[in-house]
């Protein structure tokens, strides 16, 4: 009766402007203070069933939604993203932007997670990537440029190298996770609409130990600082393992690269990696453990 577009209001963010944003499900709603400006698929929108924004550095407004992600430039809703531009899903939720000023975008679905748009090309994380789960409600960056993602399965922690996630098993009132915050006294607040919220004070940073348990090539090496085979041996194993009290069993990640052979860092959850049929050579196999906290050793 006072203007909305609806009454179901489950978004209120406002832009530089001062104007207040309105995400319902029957389109987006723009109070100046004065009277309401509604918006709905008439007017450009993908769909009526809206989330929030993120304004951008130059401006520009990307507000997300249930048909994709559709971006505002002060004056008409001039472009929509949605899977055929690369998205994983339609069903577009968190937003924000890195120092680079590349978008990052969550969505969900079973072909959902956390997609980077640098303005031309999408790189899209999933579970294959680390992720815990592919319904991602959610994105925070922190001071150090670290991204917070909340989801149905914990609240996901990424650092540009390595994925971790922390879960109720570390103290999550639930894994049911849809925001994160941080406050001024650098505690990370996270939201859960199942069961409330939960409070986490990092600990200070305490890398966690590694070792090299066995090498497997012709035979078995225990814990070896060299070691020579032939070169007609199929298959070289690795076997480690890291130590952290803080972190759940299963939750250590790790890095690990054969120098001389990969040319990437490789992440895994699992503590024996296999490499076959290594061409003659000289190599040397190093190894990270990534503890919950993203800690390295």
């Amino acid at each position: 009766e006072d203007g909305l577009v609806s009454n179901w209001v489950w978004g209120i963010q406002e832009d530089r402007e001062g104007n207040f944003w309105f995400s319902t499900n029957r389109g987006l709603s723009r109070y100046d203070g004065q009277r309401f400006e509604n918006f709905t698929m008439e007017d450009g929108l993908p769909h009526n069933l809206m989330g929030g924004f993120y304004e951008t550095s130059n401006g520009d407004l990307w507000f997300s939604s249930f048909g994709g992600l559709v971006r505002y430039d002060g004056e008409n809703f001039v472009e929509t993203l949605t899977t055929e531009d690369g998205l994983p899903s339609n069903w577009v939720l968190g937003k924000t932007e890195d120092a680079e000023g590349n978008l990052w975008v969550t969505s969900v679905g079973p072909t959902g997670g956390v997609s980077r748009y640098d303005g031309q090309n999408w790189t899209t994380f999933t579970t294959e990537d680390g992720l815990a789960s592919t319904f991602i409600y959610s994105v925070f960056m922190d001071d150090k440029g670290d991204m917070w993602f909340g989801s149905n399965k914990g609240v996901n922690h990424y650092d540009g190298r390595v994925f971790q996630y922390l879960t109720a098993q570390d103290g999550l009132t639930n894994n049911h996770n849809t925001g994160v915050r941080l406050d001024g006294e650098g505690d990370f607040w996270f939201i859960s609409n199942v069961s409330g919220m939960t409070r986490y004070r990092p600990p200070a940073p305490s890398p966690p130990g590694i070792v090299i348990d066995e090498v497997v090539a012709d035979r078995s090496y225990e814990r070896p600082a060299e070691l020579s085979f032939p070169s007609t041996t199929v298959k070289t194993s690795f076997a480690f393992h890291g130590m952290s009290f803080k972190t759940r069993p299963g939750g250590m990640v790790y890095r690990y690269r054969l120098k001389g052979y990969d040319e990437d860092w490789r992440n895994t959850r699992e503590r024996l990696v296999e490499y076959q049929d290594l061409p003659m050579g000289d190599y040397t196999f190093e190894a990270k453990a990534v503890d919950r906290d993203l800690n390295y050793s």
